[in-house]
């Protein structure tokens, strides 16, 4: 097994791509789940957030 390699460009990325996934997956459960108050109570806490990729 090869041992992961953690320098700092490689957490920052892991974390932006972390970050851009649960961004996209909200954005796709606030269009197929409008009715759903948890996530879209999460969606609403992430939103006001700088996202650098918006």
């Amino acid at each position: 097994m090869p041992q992961l390699n953690l320098n700092p460009w490689f957490i920052i990325f892991t974390t932006f791509w972390l970050m851009f996934l649960i961004k996209m997956l909200l954005h796709i459960n606030k269009f197929k789940l409008p009715g759903n108050p948890i996530l879209q109570q999460i969606h609403n806490k992430l939103s006001p957030w700088s996202w650098p990729w918006t």
